[in-house]
């Protein structure tokens, strides 16, 4: 279900060349100078694990890495905070050695296929009694409506350099 990265190269502009980025966008915007903020960072990322690590630089090249990082970046949603009476927390924090209670950023499979509107129909919050992740509708979804989350308040030049789209509805 991940996109490849033949199929990013079609639709996220992180992928395309410069020049064409700046044909579409204008190389005085934002959004152009995002863009380019994520393909240096990206090619950074690479190069410094590469340097690190010689088996990391036989078995992964840059055009793998870019299409994991970019599913990562598109996919993953952050679930803010967990609250401290959330028992696994603790263990999940010895055993990772990391601080959850700034919250963090997980892969969602299916919550991943909502699209972004600011007025969303659904939200997800843990739910301790069930101790699981629970997608809840916050308004009436009827039959061939498209099912939304909101991806936070992004202006639509974060948007479109972030996951490749732009809303037009003023999110921002």
């Amino acid at each position: 279900m991940l996109p490849t990265y033949s199929t990013f190269l079609e639709i996220h502009p992180v992928l395309w060349p410069k020049a064409i980025v700046g044909d579409l966008l204008g190389e005085y915007s934002s959004s152009f100078h995002r863009v380019l903020h994520y393909q240096q960072r990206f090619r950074d990322e690479y190069d410094s694990f590469a340097t690190t690590s010689k088996e990391f630089l036989q078995k992964v090249n840059l055009e793998m890495y870019v299409t994991a990082r970019l599913n990562v970046m598109t996919r993953s949603f952050g679930t803010g905070p967990l609250e401290s009476s959330f028992v696994e927390v603790h263990e999940l924090e010895n055993l990772y050695g990391i601080d959850l209670s700034k919250g963090y950023h997980a892969m969602v499979p299916i919550l991943d296929q909502y699209d972004h509107h600011p007025h969303p129909n659904v939200g997800f919050a843990f739910d301790s009694a069930r101790n699981a992740f629970v997608v809840k509708c916050t308004s009436t979804i009827v039959p061939g409506q498209d099912v939304m989350d909101s991806y936070g308040k992004r202006s639509d030049s974060d948007l479109f350099a972030r996951y490749g789209f732009v809303n037009g509805v003023g999110s921002g």
